[in-house]
């Protein structure tokens, strides 16, 4: 894969934390004016949608970069103006000429790009140290966060869907050496890829995957799903509880009450018809699959993950040869931003020895 960046759907615009931490349950949010609140390590990012295949596949992309010193001198004058969609396609095309690794990140089912927040800032203000040209990739899953929400096809959300979306974006941004770091579902969907896909394989030098399993959640197969979208709204309420015990450990549920309500607040934007076709359609990687796997891959599991548990997960180095897992303690499904001190030190050091090629220092 070489990096390059094809002209986006729609305009381009500077990334907000406002924005991206809004949600709003519509096609896209494109054109609100950004507020002051972008800290330094989103100085360089852009946020736009895409068509995957067809208008009815519009996800919306985060892309943030790194700056090494030479590339920081050579986008300050575009930064300076950077208000205009023309400026900022020109910032755009610039750093991704500049990029040498580009770090993917791919969500879970009913989750979005803003729960890798803190793991993407990490990575940012990391590379810019290291003086790296680094780009990190994001994107909500069709139905999911700011991408469109089509409802005519249940199709749309299948799991040979998403895995397209995928080897679109790993085809489209993808650098020199790359990395992907995915959850839940979403490890499920970078496996069947990099399995179906050698091409694309090939360039990716390292996987982080959180909360896997070698088997889908026993709540896939639930027969709730088989309920028509309108009585899975009405029922919403009851299911929330149940899912917050099993992918909260309870350390956050009592010391994290915001974080586990903000967590709860967004799920609730997911709509029901999507989640129903989402979980109906959900196939996982096999073992046959998962096997053809050839990067370094880290697993970290929450060790009180009643949806995809400890145990699922780690036994994944049984299928990858070369893996290794840790289970966290005081985490449950979303370790990311239960134990996000612990995650970023642990994804820092498998890209640096991995992907950036550091030498470890000898004890």
């Amino acid at each position: 894969m070489t990096s390059h960046s094809s002209p986006p759907t729609t305009s381009v615009c500077p990334v907000s934390l406002q924005w991206w931490r809004r949600q709003e349950n519509n096609e896209h949010s494109d054109g609100d004016a950004t507020s002051g609140d972008s800290p330094a390590w989103l100085r360089h990012s852009v946020r736009h949608c895409i068509e995957t295949e067809n208008e009815h596949r519009r996800l919306s992309v985060v892309e943030i970069f790194s700056l090494s010193p030479s590339s920081s001198r050579a986008s300050s004058a575009s930064t300076s103006s950077a208000s205009s969609s023309s400026s900022l396609n020109g910032l755009l095309e610039k750093l991704s000429d500049q990029t040498e690794i580009t770090v993917f990140f791919v969500h879970g089912a009913g989750g979005r790009s803003e729960q890798f927040i803190e793991q993407a800032k990490a990575l940012i203000v990391d590379a810019t140290a290291r003086g790296l040209c680094v780009r990190v990739l994001l994107y909500d899953h069709l139905g999911h966060g700011h991408s469109a929400k089509p409802l005519h096809d249940p199709h749309l959300y299948s799991t040979d869907a998403l895995v397209s979306d995928l080897r679109h974006m790993l085809s489209r941004f993808g650098s020199a050496r790359n990395a992907i770091v995915a959850h839940s579902y979403g490890t499920s969907l970078t496996l069947s890829t990099l399995a179906s896909h050698p091409d694309l394989a090939s360039a990716v030098h390292a996987l982080l995957l959180l909360a896997p399993s070698q088997q889908p959640p026993p709540g896939v197969s639930h027969p709730i799903w088989y309920l028509p979208a309108f009585a899975l709204e009405w029922v919403r309420p009851l299911m929330q509880r149940p899912f917050q015990e099993g992918a909260f450990a309870a350390h956050t549920r009592e010391q994290l009450p915001l974080l586990v309500a903000h967590e709860g607040e967004a799920g609730a934007r997911n709509p029901m018809y999507m989640m129903r076709s989402l979980m109906r359609g959900m196939q996982w990687a096999t073992e046959s699959e998962v096997r053809t796997v050839r990067q370094p891959a880290l697993i970290l599991c929450g060790a009180e993950d009643a949806i995809t548990s400890a145990a699922q997960g780690s036994a994944l180095v049984e299928w990858i040869p070369n893996a290794r897992a840790e289970v966290l303690e005081h985490s449950s499904h979303v370790l990311m931003l239960e134990q996000r001190e612990r995650v970023n030190e642990l994804l820092l050091d498998h890209l640096a020895v991995h992907v950036y090629r550091v030498e470890q220092k000898q004890a």
